[in-house]
C-alpha cells in the first residue's frame, strides 16, 4: 500500500487546458531531422529553408554518414531553427540530375525534446518516425509532407514553464518534378493555440 501511494506521489499527473497564442514571427523553433536515403550518395545532399517572412538559405549544420554496399546510401542528419510562421524546408541536390529520393525518416521533431514524457505514450512529437517511401523512384519523383504544428507547453506545479515542444499531423503526396530537379519537401504551418499539460503531484 505504501509503495503504491509513493509511486502515485512521484509520478506526475497530466492535466490539460487550451490557450490562445499570438505567434511571434521573430521567435524560433528548434528542428531535428534524421533521414536514411537507401539509394542516394551523401555527396549529393543538402538542405535549405524559406518561410513567408524570411529567406534563411542553406543549412550548414549537417552530418552525412555513408552506409551500405559501396557507400551508396546515406544517413542524413541536421538540426536548425525555423521561425513561427508558415514556411518550408527541402532536402535536395541543387542539381538537374535524375536521382532517387526514396527515404525513411527516423526523426522529425520540433521544439524541446520530450523523450521521457513521450515514452509514456503522451503526445505525437515524432509522428513521421519510421515513415517514408522506400520503393525505387523514377529519378524525377519528389515527395512532399505538409505539416501542422501544435505548440505544447509543459509547466511545473508552480506554473513555471519547463519546455515547449510541438506535436504535429501531416499529409503526404509524391509528384514528378516539372523542372527535372527532385527533392524531399517539408511544408510547415504553426497553429495558433497551445495545449498545456500541467504536471501535478497527488497528495498522499
Amino acid at each position: 500500500m505504501l509503495a503504491t501511494e509513493l509511486a502515485d506521489f512521484i509520478a506526475p499527473e497530466i492535466r490539460t487546458k487550451l490557450m490562445v497564442e499570438n505567434a511571434n514571427p521573430t521567435e524560433r523553433i528548434n528542428v531535428r531531422l534524421k533521414i536514411n536515403f537507401p539509394r542516394m550518395k551523401c555527396e549529393h545532399l543538402g538542405i535549405d529553408i524559406q518561410d513567408d517572412v524570411h529567406k534563411i538559405g542553406i543549412v550548414a549544420n549537417i552530418v552525412k554518414t555513408p552506409f551500405g554496399p559501396g557507400n551508396k546510401s546515406c544517413r542524413f542528419e541536421s538540426s536548425f531553427h525555423i521561425h513561427k510562421v508558415p514556411g518550408k524546408f527541402r532536402v535536395s541536390t541543387h542539381s538537374a540530375s535524375a536521382l532517387d529520393f526514396s527515404h525513411i525518416i527516423s526523426e522529425l521533431s520540433f521544439g524541446s525534446q520530450v523523450r521521457k514524457i513521450n515514452s509514456k505514450g503522451i503526445g505525437s512529437y515524432n509522428t513521421l518516425g519510421d515513415r517514408g517511401n522506400t520503393r525505387p523512384s523514377n529519378g524525377l519523383e519528389s515527395y512532399d509532407y505538409a505539416i501542422r504544428l501544435v505548440p505544447t507547453t509543459y509547466q511545473d506545479v508552480n506554473g513555471r514553464e519547463i519546455m515547449t515542444a510541438y506535436q504535429y499531423t501531416y499529409a503526404f503526396h509524391s509528384f514528378t518534378s516539372s523542372n527535372g530537379v527532385p527533392a524531399l519537401w517539408f511544408q510547415y504551418d504553426p497553429v495558433s493555440y497551445t495545449h498545456l499539460p500541467l504536471p501535478t503531484n497527488r497528495e498522499v
